[in-house]
């Protein structure tokens, strides 16, 4: 198979396919800043709001221990988090 531009195959214990490479850095994207994504990745959302987005602003994108960009979870970050979910079941 053929990896589309800016992808890379792999090929592990659960099949292949084609993924981004392992980023070097991380960049906060999205309308909301809601995003936490590597280089040439997408970064582009539809613009809405949602109460759970204020809670990245203060919040760490960085290199995962996978590899990959994505909000480091803090205690903080968690109780944020929750706190958001449950205030827009209400």
């Amino acid at each position: 198979f053929v990896c589309d531009e800016g992808l890379v195959a792999f090929f592990d214990e659960c099949g292949c396919g084609c993924e981004y490479p392992k980023p070097t850095s991380c960049r906060v994207g999205g309308c909301s800043g809601q995003l936490c994504v590597g280089p040439g990745q997408p970064d582009i959302t539809t613009c809405e709001w949602r109460d759970e987005y204020a809670c990245y602003r203060d919040a760490e994108c960085t290199i995962q221990a996978n590899g990959f960009c994505g909000w480091t979870m803090t205690p903080e970050l968690m109780e944020c988090l929750a706190g958001a979910s449950a205030a827009a079941v209400q």
